[in-house]
């Protein structure tokens, strides 16, 4: 399982933005408000305990067919966080499939081999991120079923972080240097983007909706979170002047009830 980076710039509300800003200055087809992430290394022993705790705690849970005995409400929850984790380890192996180098689209008829090349190559990487994506999606909604509110909505932004990794892995590409330079450049350019974009405009779509249907959930389940916010703030953030992000003021507290129970510090020996 891997941790991330990521970096990117405030999108703008109003028009939206155009990553053709022409010239050799352009290194990437996407806005700059779009993710660029790195994968970071987790420490592998810390991982396998983990896995191993919440496999053992899944399988106590499904054996007894969520009848604890107990607060079955909160075993619910924490079981759904176990099939989570275990989505996320899917996750993250799809969000550590690199995009491959090197490409070049440029249509020129003495191009033509290397731009087959780069497409099958395109194509390859495209499949494998369907693939592993596909796996992770199909564990997020096994989520709903558990019916706990807080988990459903984690499973919720995930499914939309899915297509949004995938469309800005392609916006974020940096165009090679020999595409981006020479006579050809606005033409090899052009081709170069006009390609990715393709491929990247109707995963941003399927973001759109799944932030959409994220946020809906949270209305209706009434529960909102670090995760229903993280639905709203993506939303505004692909598309500023649709979902222009808002901010909620708050006045102080005019009716606070006393602590009236106080744990006494204790003192070592």
């Amino acid at each position: 399982m891997k941790a991330r980076k990521v970096s990117r710039e405030r999108a703008i509300s109003g028009k939206r933005q155009s990553g053709r800003n022409g010239g050799e200055a352009r290194q990437q087809c996407g806005p700059a408000s779009k993710i660029k992430l790195i994968v970071v290394k987790r420490d592998e022993r810390k991982l396998r305990d983990a896995m191993a705790a919440f496999t053992a705690a899944s399988r106590e849970y499904e054996k007894r067919q969520g009848k604890t005995g107990g607060d079955e409400a909160a075993a619910r929850h924490y079981y759904g966080l176990a099939r989570l984790a275990d989505a996320d380890r899917d996750f993250e192996a799809y969000l550590d499939l690199r995009f491959p180098q090197g490409l070049n689209f440029d249509p020129r008829r003495e191009m033509k081999g290397i731009a087959a090349r780069s497409n099958q190559r395109l194509d390859d990487w495209v499949a494998q991120k369907q693939k592993v994506g596909g796996t992770a999606r199909t564990k997020y909604n096994a989520v709903f079923a558990i019916k706990d509110s807080a988990d459903s909505i984690a499973a919720a932004a995930r499914i939309g972080q899915i297509s949004q990794d995938f469309s800005d892995a392609l916006f974020t590409a940096e165009i090679p240097t020999n595409v981006r330079t020479g006579p050809y450049a606005q033409d090899a350019t052009d081709a170069y983007c006009d390609r990715l974009q393709e491929v990247a405009d109707p995963l941003e779509a399927t973001s759109l909706e799944a932030y959409g249907t994220c946020l809906s959930k949270s209305t209706e389940l009434g529960w909102f979170s670090d995760w229903s916010r993280l639905c709203e703030r993506e939303l505004g953030r692909i598309r500023p002047e649709a979902y222009p992000t808002t901010s909620e003021l708050r006045g102080d507290p005019s009716q606070v009830a006393p602590i009236t129970d106080v744990d006494v510090p204790t003192r070592g020996n």
